[in-house]
């Protein structure tokens, strides 16, 4: 949508005349039937990507569940029963989210890329400014992040 928007502007500073109306019109269907397929596909995939997860976290359940049963919680002597259910609770959760975190992680360097160059083209130079902000953002957040884990650690390890 973003050269959209270049079109569009480039069509709204041009001479107006009712022989280019149409043009309008044209931009203003396109715009909204890309912005309608964008949000049905992004809708789609997150679903796609639930479902998966559930699958997945369905899997490791009954996985953990058919092995334990196959033991006699006589003979796990260092995990109580109630304390593996949470631990199982806990790790079929985390892995419902995994797929979308991955294809996240996956279409993060294409989009980076992506918006540089159409920054680039678009604005020329001038986003370095904003990117350097970014940046410094980026890397002031990432230490921050990592202060908070470590007192978080020491706060949960003093709590058990």
């Amino acid at each position: 949508t973003p050269l959209m928007i270049r079109f569009i502007i480039a069509y709204l500073q041009g001479e107006q005349g009712s022989s280019k109306i149409w043009k309008g019109g044209v931009y203003l269907v396109l715009m909204v039937a890309v912005r309608f397929f964008r949000a049905f596909f992004y809708a789609h995939a997150s679903f796609a990507f639930m479902k998966l997860g559930q699958a997945m976290s369905s899997a490791l359940t009954l996985g953990i569940v058919d092995k334990s049963m196959r033991f006699s919680s006589l003979c796990n002597k260092r995990f109580k029963m109630g304390e593996l259910v949470n631990i199982l609770q806990v790790d079929a959760m985390r892995l419902t989210g995994y797929p979308r975190h991955l294809s996240a992680m996956i279409m993060l360097p294409y989009q980076l890329i992506y918006g540089i160059i159409l920054m680039i083209w678009t604005i020329q130079f001038s986003f370095l400014g904003g990117f350097g902000v970014i940046v410094l953002a980026t890397l002031v957040n990432t230490v921050i992040s990592k202060f908070t884990a470590k007192y978080q650690k020491g706060s949960m390890n003093t709590t058990d």
